[in-house]
């Protein structure tokens, strides 16, 4: 659900955010850290309009020309699915992403 998260979040038809409610996920709060709150609190940093559900997440997309990308980096928990799925949108970014604590990925 990570990369699906970051690609739905940037997922926009022109003037038209699309939005994506991802459900049934709820084993994502027992991994290396509570991935759904960890997506949650990461994207809000790039003005994203996302909540964390139950069993999920609910993402609106915005323009990608319209991330704000975050002060102090992106926190990836120490969870290398995390870093490796912001690195996704780091790619993408139209402005420079850091991601704090990438050497979590070593073990993949």
């Amino acid at each position: 659900f990570l990369t699906t998260t970051i690609l739905s979040s940037i997922a926009h038809k022109e003037s038209k955010p699309c939005v994506t409610k991802i459900t049934g996920i709820s084993n994502q709060r027992v991994k290396e850290c509570n991935r759904i709150e960890a997506m949650v609190c990461e994207l809000k940093k790039f003005g994203i309009q996302v909540k964390e559900l139950p069993d999920g997440i609910y993402v609106k997309s915005i323009n990608i020309s319209n991330l704000l990308p975050p002060k102090n980096g992106v926190n990836c928990y120490n969870d290398h699915r995390i870093a490796m799925s912001f690195s996704v949108l780091a790619c993408i970014s139209p402005k420079p992403i850091v991601i704090l604590n990438k050497t979590c990925v070593n073990k993949t």
